[in-house]
């Protein structure tokens, strides 16, 4: 579900310490108006299936939304995924930012 504007970066590629771990870092980036983001309000475990394989529909899932101050009209959304296997779990950190410029 993933559109080609949105990257999803594995964090544990990039930092050994963190891929020894039994539990794994991804982020992404994308507009707040676009499709991509509005797919993964309505339905993040669908999003998230696609998008991360260790996932499933039957695990649980926490979101927290950080600046939530910051309207969502036009401006970025930072995700970063910590996904538990353990636990079945992820827990997503949403960051609301205005794009720099």
């Amino acid at each position: 579900m993933a559109s080609a504007d949105v990257r999803i970066v594995k964090i544990d590629d990039l930092s050994p310490d963190i891929a020894e771990e039994g539990w794994s870092l991804y982020w992404a980036e994308t507009k707040s108006t676009s499709e991509y983001f509005r797919e993964f309000l309505l339905d993040p475990l669908t999003v998230l299936t696609n998008e991360i394989p260790e996932v499933d529909r039957s695990w649980h899932l926490i979101t927290n939304v950080i600046n939530h101050h910051v309207p969502l009209k036009q401006n970025l959304v930072c995700r970063v995924s910590m996904v538990m296997p353990e636990d079945k779990t992820v827990l997503n950190i949403l960051y609301k930012h205005r794009e720099a410029g």
